[in-house]
């Protein structure tokens, strides 16, 4: 296993049971929206990838929950 799986599985396994218990605590109408912010200088890289990994994790767990990639690299 390399260090980007690593990180990727690492952040998949917070997020997921982070997000399901908070999803069960919720009201059933409302909506829950995540966003993933990259901070590094390097677009597209292991960071964006690994938040993007845990941002589809956390859309995994319920209909509600919406998501959005903030990648800072584009803000110089």
């Amino acid at each position: 296993m390399d260090r980007r799986h690593f990180v990727s599985q690492g952040i998949t396994a917070v997020a997921g049971l982070s997000l399901g218990a908070m999803a069960a605590e919720s009201e059933p109408e409302s909506k829950i929206i995540i966003l993933g912010v990259s901070c590094s200088p390097r677009k597209g890289k292991t960071t964006a990838t690994s938040v993007k990994i845990a941002l589809e994790a956390a859309q995994a767990v319920s209909p509600r929950i919406e998501t959005q990639l903030i990648d800072l690299a584009d803000m110089k």
